[in-house]
């Protein structure tokens, strides 16, 4: 009598782990978006027609509460380091993923300029359109004129600007030459300059998968990333910067430096560990 035996594979508890962790993240991302369209329908759009000062003041804590709770489904622990100036704010910071706005935005109010591309993805586009974002036609002729008008009419209006002059996004390891044409709005309207330095990292070294490089998918990079127990994410302010202590290219070129330094930096050892806030958004919190 022949006997045969089928082997049946049984996934590892961390598997099973990573498989629950994605499902029950993916469908809370799904249901938050949900969320987000419905006070942007209720709340948002009334709100534009009344006093731009009051609007954008209720308009600022529903899109920090909005981001600090989706910090929380993503498990985005925040570190924030450092003194942030007051607004209105040209805020300059080097670009590593999308996840970077998720984290500026839990704990900053103010609005980012953004590449045109994504007022056309599904959902997201249209949410980012309703929060204020600026977008930039990269490449197209007098784009960069028209981003730096836009700039300028946030800025005048009280509201801190986001920007990341490197222009696209990279691995963490570097930090590529800024572009210096937007820092010409900071120097019309006579606005300070920030340097605010973003950097990943999981156990100890720099975060392989935070990175929303090269040919990157969306959707794929969020599976990627949603499978991960938690992600750390250090937010370093910088001394600021006044925008009449040199011409635009000047300004970049410090801007960059100092950002450089901490990017670079294995541990930040020249700072306090008491300075330093970590944030990890508990429920209690939101």
């Amino acid at each position: 009598m022949r006997v045969i035996l089928l082997s049946v594979p049984v996934k590892r508890p961390d598997q099973m782990m990573s498989s629950v962790r994605i499902a029950l993240r993916a469908l809370f991302i799904v249901l938050h978006i949900m969320i987000g369209v419905i006070l942007s329908l209720a709340i948002l759009w009334p709100l534009s027609w009344v006093s731009a000062s009051f609007s954008w003041k209720i308009q600022s804590w529903i899109i920090r509460l909005w981001n600090r709770v989706l910090c929380l489904i993503l498990g985005l622990q925040v570190t924030r380091e450092g003194a942030r100036f007051d607004a209105p704010v040209l805020f300059v910071a080097n670009h590593i993923s999308w996840l970077d706005i998720v984290g500026l935005l839990a704990y900053m109010d103010g609005v980012f300029l953004a590449k045109s591309e994504v007022r056309s993805w599904p959902v997201i586009g249209w949410l980012c359109n309703r929060a204020g974002t600026l977008f930039i036609a990269r490449g197209a002729v007098g784009a960069a004129d028209r981003a730096c008008k836009q700039i300028r009419k946030a800025l005048l209006s009280g509201k801190n600007v986001f920007i990341f002059p490197e222009g696209t996004s990279t691995n963490g390891r570097l930090v590529r030459p800024f572009f210096p044409r937007l820092f010409e709005a900071a120097i019309r309207t006579e606005k300070t300059i920030q340097p605010v330095a973003i950097k990943y990292r999981r156990n100890g070294r720099v975060d392989e998968i935070a990175p929303f490089i090269d040919e990157d998918e969306f959707t794929v990079h969020l599976l990627r990333l949603i499978a991960q127990p938690k992600t750390n994410l250090s937010i370093s302010y910088l001394p600021p910067i006044e925008s009449d202590s040199g011409d635009r290219r000047t300004l970049a070129k410090t801007a960059r430096t100092r950002i450089e330094e901490v990017v670079l930096s294995e541990e930040n050892e020249d700072i306090p560990v008491l300075s330093r806030r970590v944030e990890t958004i508990e429920p209690s919190q939101i």
